[in-house]
């Protein structure tokens, strides 16, 4: 879950500080203590983007939650994400409920390897995270 329907807050100064190589293209590399440090503080992290259930017309079926707004230099943009993404999978799961995004923050505490779908553009791509 990301923060639903209010605006991203204000983060520390420590916040913007960049723990994520761009290795190429949609391609990142993280240390894993930079990367925990990073994530201990989930209200925070719930509070550096702006989401909604991202949803296919016709049906209203969910498939994934749009990026509406991100606060610069937030884990976010340092994991490669952009407005306008719909974040649609976590290394093979869809996240299509606020239960599966909660599994992807864990997902993203504990593993060595990550891979994001996202929707941009129309076009699905995949941003690959390895964990060190």
């Amino acid at each position: 879950k990301v923060s639903f329907g209010s605006k991203p807050q204000a983060s520390s100064e420590d916040e913007g500080k960049s723990i994520i190589a761009k290795k190429g293209n949609n391609k990142f590399e993280l240390n894993r203590s930079d990367l925990e440090n990073k994530l201990k503080d989930i209200q925070s992290i719930l509070m550096q983007a702006r989401a909604v259930p991202a949803k296919r017309p016709g049906t209203g079926e969910t498939y994934g939650f749009r990026l509406l707004e991100i606060q610069p230099d937030s884990i976010y943009t340092q994991l490669g994400l952009q407005v306008m993404d719909v974040i649609t999978g976590v290394n093979g799961t869809p996240v299509t409920t606020q239960q599966q995004a909660l599994e992807m923050y864990q997902t993203l505490r504990n593993a060595s390897r990550i891979n994001i779908t996202v929707e941009r553009g129309g076009k699905n791509e995949t941003l690959s995270y390895t964990v060190k």
